[in-house]
């Protein structure tokens, strides 16, 4: 029997287990990998801001005053705030989805994974929120400082921004409470950091969505939604998580782990022997 030693290396990166996740990554990829590293570390820094700040602007005339200006004011309108309510439901969703389908499509995994970081981020912020605002029960303020209660498919109100009753399980129309904090504002904060974070290159991504955020934000306020306090909180929530989120799928796309530099990529060695019928093979396989 013929026995030869074959030696290969090969300097592809495509073999590399965890490039090959990277080409597939999906919504759901390291969720709860996600959803901790968002609740962690320096990002409890922002939760902790959040409510800092809410409990300041409560204790002082600060919130109350912010609304009274916005009421009289009315600096952006009702008919633009009722557009970014309603757009709020679903703007960011929609090139979400779109990146994402195209992507697998198309077959651009970048793209793909962008979509894919997009839709994580604000369903984590979404479910986050949604379980704040029943843990708080905080009351939205007065409409038009008048109607304590608007309708026919709203609900009561209150003129008094510390008006908050923690886990309210009462959720008809008259008796909802579910504004701290701002749902619309953290996921449109939170679509956003993980499209800066995912690209970190582009940076018309910060230029346009965070001007567009801000004035979600704003017209949350003008349009009597929810309290000033309620919208920096939700800011600061979506950021935490936003940027946690498509930081992360930027270094599974890259092949790293959120402890390693995308710079600086482990090398892999992989040692095999084949018998073939005629010959043993060896094969030495280098990834880089």
């Amino acid at each position: 029997m013929r026995r030869s030693i074959c030696i290969a290396f090969l300097f592809i990166t495509a073999l590399n287990p965890s490039a090959l996740r990277a080409e597939s990554l999906h919504p759901w990829q390291n969720l709860w990998g996600n959803f901790v590293d968002a609740h962690s570390g320096t990002n409890l820094l922002y939760y902790g801001g959040a409510v800092a700040a809410t409990g300041v602007m409560v204790a002082t005339p600060w919130d109350k005053n912010a609304q009274r200006w916005f009421q009289k004011e009315n600096p952006i309108g009702d008919d633009i705030g009722y557009g970014m309510v309603v757009a709020g439901w679903f703007w960011h969703l929609a090139p979400a989805g779109v990146m994402y389908l195209y992507g697998w499509r198309a077959k651009d995994h970048e793209l793909m994974g962008a979509g894919a970081a997009g839709l994580q981020a604000v369903a984590m912020v979404t479910t986050v929120t949604v379980t704040l605002k029943f843990m708080t029960g905080r009351r939205q303020p007065l409409k038009d400082g008048i109607y304590d209660f608007y309708g026919p498919s709203g609900h009561k109100r209150s003129d008094d921004p510390a008006d908050f009753m923690a886990f309210n399980n009462n959720i008809r129309n008259e008796s909802l409470r579910f504004a701290w904090p701002s749902g619309h504002t953290s996921s449109t904060v939170a679509f956003v950091s993980a499209m800066a974070a995912y690209y970190p290159d582009k940076l018309w991504i910060k230029l346009v969505g965070y001007p567009a955020s801000l004035l979600m934000a704003l017209s949350m306020v003008d349009y009597d939604a929810h309290w000033t306090s309620d919208v920096i909180a939700g800011a600061l929530i979506g950021h935490a998580i936003g940027y946690t989120v498509g930081r992360n799928f930027r270094l599974a796309r890259a092949g790293s782990s959120p402890g390693e530099s995308t710079g600086a990529k482990n090398m892999e060695t992989y040692f095999s022997v084949l018998p073939l019928p005629d010959r043993i093979e060896a094969r030495v396989v280098g990834v880089f």
